[in-house]
């Protein structure tokens, strides 16, 4: 009888021992989507926060927007450069769509960049016809993707989606 209370009170215990180890691992799982969520969205402001720096610091990376505002034509050197400037955007997109997908931003925040997207196609009009070559295959998916197809084809561009 002594045996079977002591095996009753080991098989409690145990039992509480696995219920603390389920709590453990439940609040580690919480932190680790914290810290998943918090360098998501680091990463992206980073690479947005890179993006406008180049501007602020390179007066010809500014001046190729003020020609892109006001249609004026580009030379070789600022094709170049522009290329570059929308493989980074491009790259912005798949960053922020992937993270999209893996819930680790908002659906206010992806608004916030197809906004964005939208509006430098229409602020800088000479824009959109270099970003219709560019915006195909995987940079033609998601939310942003598909939002800059739809106004870059309302505007007669078609993108090689």
């Amino acid at each position: 009888m002594a045996i079977d209370k002591w095996n009753q009170w080991l098989v409690l215990v145990a039992n509480i021992s696995v219920l603390i180890g389920i709590i453990i691992v439940a609040l580690e799982l919480r932190q680790t989507n914290r810290i998943a969520l918090r360098d998501a969205r680091s990463e992206i402001v980073e690479f947005t926060s890179a993006n406008n720096l180049a501007v602020v610091e390179n007066p010809g990376v500014a001046e190729i927007w003020r020609k892109l505002r006001y249609s004026e034509q580009l030379d070789d050197l600022e094709i170049e450069q522009l290329n570059r400037i929308i493989t980074q955007q491009l790259n912005l997109w798949s960053l922020v769509r992937i993270s999209y997908e893996a819930d680790l931003i908002a659906d206010i925040s992806i608004r916030g960049y197809i906004q964005s997207a939208v509006r430098n196609i229409e602020t800088y009009p000479a824009y959109a016809p270099y970003l219709a070559e560019r915006v195909s295959g995987v940079f033609a998916e998601g939310p942003i993707g598909e939002a800059v197809a739809q106004k870059l084809s309302e505007l007669g561009y078609e993108s090689d989606r």
